[in-house]
């Protein structure tokens, strides 16, 4: 890794301090964890940006917070910058790597094939819009084609679930490119986090 020991995980990482009766103490010493951390896929590499973008929510409906984490520099095999998510679960005693799920382009049941400088992950989000108690996972794939996507997977008891998920893409809803801006970009942006109504 190099650099101080207060430096950040090659290829990026996340903190998380929990709140109490007293909220986040002065004390409290962070969760950290990286594409190194024991249950977490993949391998940290310079580059990754493991954390480039957030969302919490339920993704398996047991009432514990999950977090989908963005890493939109993810190599795929040879395929620089295809990009990746993680989806790491909550549990009572707290965020650890425990039962992690990756997912990207050349995941089984995720439409389309990675593709260099895709950047899947730039933008996630959890958010249950079918209103089941469990999060449908939402993740940007800005610079796919010459438009963008989102990839779309509805959650379930075991979360977010490939086989039969789908690509929302910007030519779907008229937005193309054009002039000085040839691509459009949908899915650059999504609410990082969700507040249930």
């Amino acid at each position: 890794m190099g650099g101080s020991p207060d430096a950040a995980h090659l290829g990026g990482e996340i903190q998380a301090l929990y709140g109490g009766p007293d909220g986040i103490t002065a004390d409290q010493r962070p969760t950290v964890i990286h594409q190194d951390s024991p249950g977490v896929p993949g391998a940290a590499e310079r580059g990754d940006l493991f954390g480039a973008s957030l969302s919490l929510g339920d993704a398996d409906g047991d009432g514990i917070a999950d977090v989908l984490v963005g890493v939109p520099g993810e190599a795929i095999g040879k395929l620089e910058w295809a990009g990746a998510a993680v989806l790491l679960r909550g549990a009572e005693g707290g965020l650890s790597g425990a039962g992690s799920v990756a997912y990207n382009r050349s995941t089984a049941g995720i439409p389309g094939a990675a593709e260099k400088d895709d950047a899947f992950g730039s933008t996630v989000h959890l958010a249950d819009l079918t209103k089941d108690a469990r999060a449908e996972a939402l993740v940007g794939v800005p610079a796919e084609n010459s438009d963008g996507c989102v990839w779309a997977a509805r959650g379930s008891a075991s979360g977010p679930v490939t086989a039969g998920s789908v690509n929302h893409c910007g030519k779907s809803f008229g937005i193309t490119g054009r002039g000085d801006h040839p691509k459009a970009h949908f899915g650059d942006a999504l609410p990082g986090v969700h507040r249930a109504v």
